[in-house]
């Protein structure tokens, strides 16, 4: 089985004044996101190939994402998807309190476009 594997991880405080820039997350892809969730062996006993694409994390609480980086990641994820070949699944990465300037829920959206890809 073939598993997309992306996310974007952000603890959201709305009223936070500090806004979440590009700059504030670590950004992994291909191997390096592998194994920054070391999930090899998992992957290997259920025999599944994973598909690494994005995982942009946000290593502090913050306040709103700017939505500049948030569009940028989010649309490399999908393109990553539809250039992807095969998929049985696609694993996503979430913190699930994600708030994006002009967007509001980062994952609502995020899902929306992931689904709307496969």
């Amino acid at each position: 089985m073939r598993i997309a594997i992306a996310g974007i991880v952000e603890e959201g405080l709305i009223f936070s004044p500090i806004k979440a820039t590009a700059a504030d997350f670590r950004v992994l892809r291909g191997p390096d996101l592998l194994q920054s969730i070391e999930v090899d062996a998992t992957l290997r006993e259920l025999d599944m190939e994973p598909v690494p694409l994005l995982l942009a994390t946000h290593l502090a609480p913050s306040g709103v994402v700017e939505e500049v980086a948030y569009v940028a990641w989010r649309d490399e994820i999908v393109e990553g998807l539809r250039n992807a070949g095969r998929l049985d699944g696609v694993c996503l990465l979430l913190h699930g309190a994600m708030t994006v300037e002009r967007i509001w829920n980062g994952e609502t959206d995020l899902l929306r476009e992931v689904r709307a890809a496969t």
